[in-house]
């Protein structure tokens, strides 16, 4: 039998649209939790990588750091973010499975203990806690199912202690296999939990992969032993024995190892790793094949000594025995191997590793003797990875489609068995400030350090450099404004040095295009035009001050006259939905000033009413002129100030942020979304009384966001590397 029993009846239901709950159709259908943001530019992440599995050539899922699941359905040419339930569970995933309808992905939690997560439907995730919690990352997960492709299935994770947690689903039963090997536990899932298999954690010094089979009762362990005993069992500190123990041997020091057990963890027999003269430093990962004849062939990766890619494959011959895999081509300095797939049977495999190594395993297999015992001559062959990342896992949909996936989120390609890879992650490195974009969110501009301007056409899908604006150094631009009337085809840009631009065919072959009235000595933090191009406004400081520009016409610009309140510098903008009062907020005594003079392009501004507190600077501002609230403004001491429609006086609403309120962007006086100083994202749908983290699930720091003020939920936030991040739901 092929033995794409291992990946060809990979969730479907998962990958699918989701239609209902429950087993056999008859669940009540639900629909699928919508993403609250959706990683763009930096696609699919910029985050490391762990894991990836794909049911088919096309569907798929990749996971890694931060919380990071995405899934695709058009092989790696988009990518959806996943969701968590509850959402304020984060943790870094090392390791998914998949069998039948079931799907598990297991790491670190946020306090670095073990988390378990688990696929629900095409969009979300659950995550579950174990019974049996402890202070150690998962570092692999293993679903299988009782009978070689009958269901229910069973669950096992292990942690880097060599604790393994167990989960079965089916008819009650029996409940602990210390007791009653080989009958299974029996423990719903995902209550009341997972129980612990009974494997003793003095053994290893590190265990990175577990592998089980269904109620069969077999399974197996890799990672680093404690140099002890040949079968786990007796060792000196080790509470529990058996009227089977072998005497300690002599130890040899912590070493690479696989153990193997037949009875869910009750015992365990230490396998013979061959030849005894390269064993190795660390086994990584353990995969269980399958033949034509229906034999269980098993292979492991991890390094040696020198810290080189090894390989090893159990015995055709004899039992409990590993042999190195060699053969043709063995390459003699391969980096760090990570993990291994052999997709359809156990004679064509790949093996990925650090720089981008891969290489691909075949085998000739010959049959002697009475029983057959199959025979193995293997061939090496390194593959052309075009990337240097360190690559964590492989996967094959069928023997030509393969994936494979590492740090910094990157994401490799096959479509011919191996002979060529390509990268399909895509994006630059870059650190964005501000973005703006049409109010229908479909094109748009972000700009960044170095003068970078890139832009959008279709609604944050594919992102290109327009144009690197030039200086000495190129200047870090801080503030980008789309007019919202006129005929949509202008822009401006702001930032240091006094750069102020202007483009009026932003959407075509216009370029960039300095402006008169700027001074070099300026930085300029923010600008708007709140209705056409013609009249807008350009904030920052100069050497003296806060500084203000405005235009009448989008190309000569001059200052205002100032209120009286003196300020450090103004850090943001913020008009009313219609576009006919402007917000200006700086600092160092807190100023908010306002002007409500379109008519002669923002030439008249007064000082609100300051916040309490007159040294703290304020870097935010949202003017949504509501029926409860009239603006909101984020201050140095991590405080929210809002200004009660009709009250003249700003009050504090405190925050939890635990940092400075950077950016704020608005729905109305009641939706806002907040990027803090320490890149967190936080909403709040009831006028700031109370705020929500928003995961954004990416190693990228939120800098700036941008709402829609006519689409409700539309929204971007703009992060450091050069992540996007886009939301359809207000980031809620």
């Amino acid at each position: 039998m092929k033995n794409k029993w291992i990946v060809s009846l990979i969730v479907l239901a998962i990958l699918a649209p989701s239609c209902g709950g429950g087993s056999g159709g008859g669940g009540t259908p639900r629909p699928p939790v919508l993403v609250k943001w959706q990683t763009q530019q930096r696609s699919p992440t910029s985050s490391d990588l762990r894991a990836v599995i794909f049911a088919n050539p096309t569907q798929g899922l990749i996971a890694g750091k931060n919380g990071t699941i995405f899934r695709t359905d058009d092989g790696g040419q988009t990518w959806t973010q996943q969701e968590f339930i509850p959402s304020n569970r984060t943790g870094d995933i090392n390791a998914m499975s998949a069998f039948g309808t079931t799907l598990a992905a297991a790491g670190t939690d946020a306090t670095a203990g073990g988390r378990i997560w688990e696929g629900r439907n095409s969009t979300s995730w659950v995550t579950v806690d174990a019974t049996n919690s402890g202070p150690l990352a998962y570092t692999d997960v293993n679903v299988s199912d009782p009978g070689l492709g009958n269901v229910p299935g069973s669950w096992w994770a292990i942690r880097n202690n060599g604790f393994i947690d167990y989960s079965f689903n089916g008819t009650p039963g029996l409940m602990n296999a210390r007791y009653s090997p080989p009958v299974p536990p029996v423990v719903a899932w995902p209550n009341p939990g997972w129980d612990l298999v009974p494997t003793h954690p003095v053994d290893w010094t590190e265990t990175n992969a577990v592998l089980f089979v269904g109620v069969t009762g077999f399974g197996l362990v890799g990672g680093i032993d404690n140099g002890w005993s040949p079968n786990f069992a007796g060792n000196p500190g080790d509470p529990g024995t058996s009227a089977d123990d072998i005497p300690p041997i002599t130890n040899h020091g912590p070493q690479g190892q696989i153990a193997r057990t037949d009875n869910y963890g009750v015992t365990w027999v230490r396998q013979s790793m061959l030849p005894s003269t390269d064993i190795p430093k660390r086994i990584r990962r353990v995969i269980l094949t399958r033949t034509a004849t229906n034999l269980a062939r098993a292979y492991a990766c991890g390094e040696d000594t020198g810290n080189k890619g090894v390989v090893f494959a159990s015995s055709p011959a004899v039992s409990d025995q590993w042999d190195h895999l060699l053969g043709t081509n063995v390459p003699s300095n391969a980096p760090i191997f990570r993990a291994l797939s052999f997709p359809i049977d156990d004679e064509t495999g790949w093996v990925v590793g650090d720089t981008g190594t891969i290489y691909k395993i075949t085998a000739v297999v010959t049959t002697t003797g009475s029983p057959p015992v199959r025979n193995y001559a293997y061939t090496w062959s390194a593959q052309s990875s075009t990337v240097t990342d360190n690559l964590y896992a492989v996967s094959f949909a069928d023997e030509n489609t393969g994936y494979a996936v590492g740090d910094n989120g990157v994401v490799v390609k096959t479509v011919n068995g191996g002979t060529t890879w390509t990268k399909i992650s895509k994006g630059d490195a870059v650190n964005f400030n501000a973005a703006a974009f049409t109010d229908d969110g479909t094109k748009g501009i972000a700009v960044g350090d170095g003068g970078v301007v890139y832009r959008t056409l279709d609604g944050g899908t594919t992102w290109t450099l327009n144009a690197t604006i030039a200086g000495t150094p190129n200047p870090n631009l801080l503030g980008v404004s789309i007019p919202r009337a006129g005929a949509l085809t202008t822009a401006y840009l702001c930032g240091q040095g006094g750069t102020l631009r202007q483009n009026t065919d932003v959407w075509g072959a216009g370029s960039w295009n300095t402006v008169t009235g700027s001074d070099p000595a300026d930085t300029y933090e923010a600008i708007l035009f709140p209705q056409g191009p013609d009249k807008g406004v350009c904030v920052g400081s100069t050497v003296t001050g806060r500084k203000l520009l405005r235009t009448n016409d989008g190309v000569t610009w001059s200052g205002a006259p100032l209120p009286a309140t003196p300020a450090g510098s103004y850090k943001a903008l913020s008009c009313n939905p219609s576009g006919t009062e402007i917000y200006a907020a700086g600092g160092t005594n807190g100023a908010v000033s306002l002007s409500q003079d379109l008519a002669n392009g923002w030439l008249t501004w007064v000082d609100s009413p300051s916040p309490p507190g007159g040294s703290l600077t304020l870097s935010s501002v949202a003017a949504p002129i509501g029926n409860a609230f009239t603006a909101f403004a984020g201050a140095s001491n991590g405080n929210l100030y809002r200004l009660a429609m009709g009250s003249g006086l700003w009050t504090s609403a405190g925050a939890p942020f635990g940092s400075n309120p950077a950016r704020l962007a608005y729905q109305d006086d009641q939706v806002l979304v907040c990027v803090t100083s320490a890149g967190l994202i936080f909403t709040t749908s009831n006028g700031g009384g109370s705020w929500t983290q928003s995961y954004a699930h990416t190693k990228d720091v939120p800098r700036n966001v941008w709402m829609s003020p006519t689409n409700t939920g539309l929204g971007y936030v703009v992060c450091s590397n050069g992540t996007i991040l886009k939301t359809v739901t207000g980031g809620q």
